[in-house]
């Protein structure tokens, strides 16, 4: 199940920090399928960097309503 649209990015950052984590820990995955799952997850981190201005995000924050 995917994630709600309100709280997508907060519930999938510790997810990405984790596979960053292993790694750093431990290099690349020995499976197939965790590689190619790997190589797309990194193609959409490309997407979101091309996507997203730094400084846009910082106003963005600024700007929004607290919790």
């Amino acid at each position: 199940m995917g994630n709600m649209s309100y709280c997508q990015f907060q519930n999938t950052s510790p997810d990405l920090g984790q596979c960053a984590d292993a790694i750093e820990d431990e290099g690349l995955p020995d499976s197939k399928r965790e590689l190619l799952a790997l190589r797309h997850m990194l193609g959409d981190c490309q997407r979101i960097l091309d996507a997203v201005d730094p400084d846009e995000l910082d106003e963005a924050i600024e700007a929004a309503l607290p919790d």
